[in-house]
């Protein structure tokens, strides 16, 4: 949305004043959830000076209300700041930049903590949680967006929008290989990195469809074959989605007891459900991690409670509600037989032990 504002602002759209407006409440309200919203004005900056050139001076006014824009947008939607913007910005891009957490994390079998990760942890889930055509895709990307502009087929504009789209990518992921922050949870932390690579994959598809225009049925065969690896996890996985390896590690059956699955512990909904459907009277359930979640779904027969700390209170006839996030439940009454056990895709996510 920015590039098509100032692209309006260098053809004198009159469109423009309404594209400021909407490309300004978008990178405010980004800047307010992630603190590197702001690098998209950064990009469109420099968008900026490559195509306006000689005429950015001229444009500043405009530029600068856009800026000013943002900011008010951004402020208002973060109460945060309201106190001292500048400071608590800055207080805000300080912490975040590092995010010191030492948060236990399983990866190839091993246990690190958040602030410690290897540097291969980024570029691993990169490559083991995308679907197996995602990467073929986005180098087809390229080299097609490359051809495009050696044949004139695509506007300098528009080659250097790519350029910067790519950066959108290239920026991040060279700052984390280089500066290490802490790494947890997947790819949730750096979900701002996908749409750049998707929107280069896009060029693929549509060289596809350019190519095989005249065979319709022979486009919707391979754009199936495309997505066939995500549909198949999704319809394998559901609703644990999230907790998907594709089939360069063996799909989430291979990361099991490998990598972290289910590390948001949504099993517990299906497990405390499970159990309440099991039991005929009222029983005590211990939660190794995060019990509030499991409480959430617990009827009055069942009593959540926090197993940390609470471990000389737990007596037979009790039940232990553990995930496998670090293998916890291979620790947690390891000798306490399971009654049910929440599966998917060849992974258990969480298990209840019954102690004798």
């Amino acid at each position: 949305m920015g590039f098509e504002m100032v692209d309006a602002l260098a053809e004198k759209n009159p469109a423009f004043h309404f594209k400021l407006i909407v490309a300004a409440c978008f990178l405010g309200i980004a800047t307010s959830i992630r603190v590197l919203g702001p690098l998209a004005g950064i990009l469109l900056l420099v968008y900026s000076i490559a195509t306006l050139r000689k005429k950015f001076t001229a444009h500043l006014p405009q530029l600068t209300l856009y800026v000013l824009s943002t900011i008010l947008i951004s402020i208002s939607t973060w109460p945060f700041l309201w106190e001292d913007p500048i400071g608590r910005f800055f207080e805000v891009v300080r912490f975040m930049s590092d995010n010191p957490t030492q948060l236990a994390v399983l990866f190839n079998g091993e246990i690190f903590r958040a602030d410690n990760m290897p540097r291969r942890y980024l570029p691993f889930m990169l490559g083991t949680t995308l679907t197996e055509p995602t990467w073929l895709l986005f180098i087809l990307g390229i080299g097609i967006c490359i051809r495009k502009y050696f044949k004139k087929a695509m506007t300098m504009h528009g080659f250097i929008a790519i350029l910067l789209t790519i950066s959108w990518f290239v920026l991040p992921a060279g700052y984390v290989l280089v500066q290490q922050p802490a790494m947890y949870d997947g790819l949730r932390h750096f979900l701002f990195l996908l749409p750049p690579v998707f929107i280069i994959s896009g060029f693929a598809f549509e060289y596809f469809g350019e190519v095989i225009k005249a065979m319709s049925w022979l486009r919707a065969g391979l754009v199936f074959l495309l997505l066939f690896p995500g549909l198949y996890g999704i319809v394998q996985l559901h609703p644990y989605e999230y907790t998907y390896y594709n089939s360069f590690i063996g799909g989430t059956s291979g990361a099991f007891r490998r990598y972290e699955t289910d590390f948001w512990l949504t099993c517990y909904k299906e497990a405390v459900q499970k159990l309440d459907q099991q039991i005929d009277k009222p029983i005590n359930l211990y939660v190794r991690r995060e019990a509030y979640i499991a409480a959430y779904y617990a009827t009055e027969n069942i009593a959540v409670k926090e197993l940390r700390g609470a471990l000389d209170e737990v007596q037979s006839r009790d039940y232990v509600l553990v995930n496998t996030r670090t293998n916890e439940d291979r620790s947690t009454f390891r000798d306490s037989p399971p009654v049910l056990q929440i599966n998917r895709g060849g992974a258990t996510f969480c298990i209840v032990k019954e102690i004798p």
